[in-house]
């Protein structure tokens, strides 16, 4: 059964063009200006990527399906450049440049890192087919609906008593004896941070884009991260709390938008110092602490975190590293090895400078603070603009307690954010022959 799409014009008038059918992979495709409506096959691809690649990261045999939807969808799109004649996006420059130089630099300066480089290879490549499957004609919900039945599955793994990070991770060093002790969940993914970004990434990217979603879907989405919150025990998660709300009152607020986000921040920060202060006495404070989350950030406000004090060690040993070789770092995975801890950084900043030094940091950051600076330049207009810089924030503060660039969640979100902004069919396309025709979902949110 074929698939309809609207088609957007994007010569300035905004102006539907009708439905236009999806044609089934084999029969004829649909071109309109150069961009060729996608198939069925495209879609299991993209979802199949997308699904197994954030739900069961945790679990190494099921993990490794990625490679073949990423195969899948490679072969789907070398027929469109050979016998359909679609050219790639230019978006794909700056994520292939970071892709290129972290490998090639990786393995020339630090053999051991063929793991890592693997890894790396792994989301990025992936990654960079589905969103640019997106930029030519696959509707980004399906992305969305992907990235919630991922939520949804790990969910439902924490609640019939399963943990990735248990079962199949490194039980034997300091930072996985100390989740299993305060019996923080880490789902089928094997991280409780990661597992806490996921659940609170699909919220994030239904206000950007705000694609047609079913309400259940969001709200059962919605109650998964609330779920995650109180399960995984991640500080990370309360900071994505107050992004989430932020991006909110951005989205769906017409003016007064600062007026708003300073309420919230008010608020969020008063209701965390009304808390602290009753921590010691009262019966709210000692209920408030149950929460495992909320327990470690006044254990690192107290400065008695055991976590926190083996991060900040790292610190110090990252920026010794970082300056013995800070044009080109060391190589993938180099710090795991040599900074004396058995384990990555947990700060992807640290953990860039030390792998690839100055030059692959201000590559990868580049995609970050381009979304940042078009959308504040006004290059691209509507609501969803300011909920996509709030949401670029978010991720910004993520990494500071996760190595997130080999992460195929975080990779998808900046990908498809660095798409939309770079892609100029945001009111003009990307290529002179596409100017007629561009997918309605790409610009949906942020039009």
């Amino acid at each position: 059964m074929a698939l309809n799409a609207r088609i957007h014009l994007a010569d300035g008038t905004g102006a539907s063009t009708g439905y236009y059918p999806y044609q089934s992979y084999g029969e004829n495709w649909s071109m309109m200006g150069g961009v060729i409506r996608s198939s069925w096959l495209y879609t299991f691809g993209v979802f199949g990527f997308v699904f197994f690649g954030l739900a069961v990261s945790g679990i190494p045999g099921w993990s490794r399906l990625v490679f073949a939807f990423s195969g899948l969808l490679a072969l789907l799109t070398f027929t469109d450049l050979t016998l359909n004649k679609v050219r790639l996006g230019r978006w794909l420059l700056f994520p292939s440049a970071f892709l290129l130089i972290a490998i090639v630099g990786g393995v020339a300066r630090y053999p051991a890192s063929q793991e890592a480089v693997v890894r790396l290879l792994g989301t990025w490549s992936g990654v960079l087919l589905v969103v640019d499957a997106v930029r030519r004609g696959v509707p980004i919900k399906i992305i969305i609906n992907a990235m919630f039945w991922a939520s949804f599955a790990n969910a439902a793994a924490v609640a019939m008593g399963f943990d990735a990070g248990l079962a199949y991770g490194d039980n034997t060093n300091q930072d996985a004896y100390y989740v299993r002790i305060i019996e923080r969940q880490s789902g089928l993914v094997g991280n409780a941070n990661l597992m806490a970004v996921q659940a609170f990434l699909p919220l994030f990217a239904t206000i950007i884009w705000r694609s047609e979603i079913s309400r259940l879907m969001i709200a059962a989405g919605g109650l998964c991260a609330i779920y995650a919150f109180f399960i995984t025990g991640s500080r990370t998660s309360i900071v994505l709390v107050f992004f989430l709300v932020s991006a909110l009152c951005f989205r769906y607020s017409h003016g007064h938008r600062w007026v708003l986000l300073g309420a919230v921040a008010v608020l969020f920060f008063g209701l965390l110092s009304l808390v602290w202060e009753m921590m010691p006495s009262t019966e709210l404070g000692v209920m408030a602490r149950q929460v495992v989350a909320i327990d470690r950030l006044f254990e690192g406000i107290e400065g008695t975190d055991s976590s926190l004090i083996v991060r900040m060690n790292m610190i110090e040993v990252a920026k010794r590293m970082f300056f013995e070789n800070p044009v080109i770092g060391h190589g993938l995975g180099y710090f795991a090895d040599a900074g004396g801890f058995g384990v990555y950084a947990h700060n992807n900043y640290l953990e860039l400078l030390v792998s690839g030094g100055a030059l692959l940091f201000a590559i990868y950051y580049f995609m970050y603070f381009f979304v940042l600076i078009r959308c504040m330049l006004g290059e691209i207009k509507g609501n969803g603009v300011r909920a996509a810089c709030v949401t670029v924030f978010a991720l910004l503060a993520v990494d500071y307690t996760l190595v997130s660039y080999d992460q195929k969640s975080i990779a998808l979100m900046i990908a498809l954010l660095f798409m939309t902004a770079s892609n100029r069919s945001i009111g003009t396309a990307a290529f002179p022959e596409e100017r007629k025709y561009v997918s309605h979902e790409i610009n949906e949110g942020l039009t």
